[in-house]
């Protein structure tokens, strides 16, 4: 719902999703960016790659164990999730 409202009425801060008329678009990551520290672009790709990655195993684990997600992440915390 909040990427429909940011759609159709973006605020003056935002990150437009659409270049403007003349705008000329950035240059691609590639497959592996540059491994910048402090909080630069490089980093911030890698941060969101890293946690899609994350997803990824998370939901395999749980596909190949047959239990649910939930599950697979209270066992990855030692039982602090689901406390019975």
């Amino acid at each position: 719902m909040m990427s429909v409202c940011a759609t159709i009425a973006p605020l003056s801060f935002q990150d437009k999703l659409f270049l403007e008329e003349g705008e000329a678009d950035e240059p691609a990551a590639g497959l592996i960016p540059a491994m910048d520290t402090g909080l630069t672009k490089s980093a911030e790709l890698w941060n969101g790659r890293v946690a899609m990655l994350g997803l990824i195993v998370l939901v395999a684990c749980s596909v190949g164990s047959g239990t649910p997600v939930l599950n697979v992440v209270d066992a990855g915390l030692g039982g602090l999730l689901l406390k019975q």
